[in-house]
Order: structure tokens, then C-alpha cells, then sequence
């Protein structure tokens, strides 16, 4: 394991910490035929289909919950080093929540300034991430950037005000303002580094400027164990084991503060297609 004390003092202290070389090149080879034997199959089976407004990132778009409908990707994420390393930086055992498999191709925008846990609901505490690196990560190509310290300052509410539910629930309608007092670094990463962050540390991407290089790269999102309710996938958490658990369904997530409750939002189908069941 490739935890030092550096790492928890920058994941305290800035709400990140780069881990480099987490896995190894036979495995992210490995990940990666998988993912691409599932996209195949999607294509086939007309689940990915081509649109005239956004023709390259429809035909690569993000993996939902993957793990869910694929066993392979799922022992992907259940590599006993990823718990490991979640344990040794935030203090105790946790659960995925969630994962998200990113082929930021080339001309695809960035994902706007947004905290995870406003969405995912992670009470009492927050959310917190991995995310590896499965091809070289940069600012021009679609690197991560984060507002170093901002997890410090909690939840913020997401600044776009949308009439429509659907829009409020994307993920531009969970952008946030940026503090004025937070440093923005811009992350450089190589396959097989993993990047861990805070549910609360402000975040984003950088557009994937280039007209030829992907960015491919899975994120899991955790839990600690001891928190005991979640808004995203609360009835379909994964122990370490890789046995489905369940906690407390937490109804009012920041994403729903202004609302009624988070049912007001059933309609955006937001939790259903991100795996709530």
C-alpha cells in the first residue's frame, strides 16, 4: 500500500491527495479491454446511439453504476488495496456508493465547480472518492482541478436556479460558486495514480482540448461505514466483501434544500438512473 503521512496531511489540509501507481499496468490494461468489451456491447445492443448535438460525447458517455450489470468491473473496484488505502486515509472501513467510468474524449467540455456529497447525501460526515487514472490526466486534456481547503467550509447550495427539475439535478444544475479566499490547482496525473478527495472539496474538470487524446479514468465513491444514511444507491451499497448492504435513506440532500423533499424531484429521474433502486 502506497499511503504515506504526506498523503493524509494534503487530504486534510487541501481536501485531496494524489497516490501514485495504485495499480499496475497489467491491470489497467486490464480494466480497460473490459470497458471497452461493455461499450461494445452497448453499441451493439442500440443502449449508445449517436446525437446530432453532441455527437462525440454521446457515442463516449459516462458509465453509470457499471459495477451494478457488469461482475468484471465490479472486481475491478473491489481490489482489496482500494479499501485499504480508503481506510488508511479517512480513518475507518467504508462502502461504495457508487462509480463512474469517464472517456473524456477529445472536444468534450468539463464538469463544472461541484461538491459530490450535495448530490450523493452522505450524512452524518460526507462522501469521499477515488479516482484512477487510466490514461494520462492533464489540463488539456480534461484533468481534474480543485479548490484547495474549500471541503473546510461544508456544502454550499448549488448557484443555478432551475425551473426545471431535470436541469437542477444535471450536473450543471449542482454547480457552485467558487470562495474567493480558495486556491485553484489543476491536477496532472499518469495511468495508475489515484487521486482521493473529500465529498466536500469543490471540484471540477478542465474541457479536453485536444483532437486526439482521451482521458479515461473510474471514480468509486464511498462512504465511512459508520455514517448511517445516504441518498444515492442507500439500497445498494457494496461492503468490502462485495455484499450488498443497505443504510438509511437520508431524504433531504443539499441538492434538495430548496425543495419540498427529494421526492420532488422524482420526475428529473435523477436517483433512478444513477443506480437507485
Amino acid at each position: 500500500m502506497n499511503v504515506q503521512e504526506q498523503h493524509k496531511r494534503d487530504y486534510e489540509t487541501d481536501g485531496y491527495c494524489i497516490i501514485p501507481n495504485v495499480i499496475n499496468r497489467e491491470s489497467i490494461d486490464s480494466i480497460l479491454s473490459v470497458i471497452n468489451k461493455h461499450w461494445i456491447h452497448l453499441l451493439v445492443n442500440g443502449k449508445i446511439q449517436q446525437r446530432k448535438d453532441a455527437p462525440i460525447e454521446s457515442i463516449f458517455p459516462r458509465f453509470i453504476n457499471s459495477h451494478q450489470s457488469n461482475t468484471e468491473i465490479k472486481n475491478f473496484i473491489l481490489n482489496k488495496v482500494f479499501f485499504e488505502i480508503m481506510r488508511a486515509i479517512v480513518g475507518e472501513d467504508v462502502l461504495i456508493v457508487a462509480t463512474n467510468f469517464y472517456f473524456k474524449a477529445p472536444s468534450v467540455t468539463g464538469l463544472p465547480w461541484h461538491q459530490d456529497n450535495t448530490a450523493i447525501g452522505v450524512s452524518p460526515g460526507s462522501s469521499c472518492a477515488m479516482w484512477i487514472c487510466l490514461e494520462d490526466s492533464e489540463p488539456e486534456n480534461g484533468g481534474l482541478k480543485f479548490a484547495s481547503g474549500s471541503h473546510k467550509k461544508g456544502l454550499f447550495p448549488p448557484q443555478s436556479s432551475f425551473d426545471n427539475v431535470s436541469e437542477a439535478f444535471s450536473d450543471y444544475g449542482q454547480e457552485v460558486a467558487l470562495p474567493e479566499d480558495c486556491k485553484v490547482k489543476y491536477i496532472s496525473t499518469r495511468p495508475g495514480d489515484a487521486v482521493i478527495f473529500h465529498g466536500d472539496v469543490i471540484h471540477g474538470s478542465t474541457d479536453n482540448r485536444t483532437d486526439s487524446k482521451f482521458r479515461r479514468s473510474m471514480i468509486i465513491h464511498y462512504m465511512k461505514e459508520s455514517s448511517d444514511r445516504v441518498t444515492l444507491n442507500f439500497n445498494h451499497l457494496l461492503n468490502a466483501q462485495g455484499e450488498r448492504v443497505r443504510r438509511r435513506l437520508n431524504a433531504v440532500p443539499k441538492i434538495s434544500e430548496n425543495q419540498k423533499s427529494i421526492f420532488s424531484f422524482k420526475e428529473a429521474n435523477y436517483y433512478e438512473k444513477n443506480g437507485w433502486k
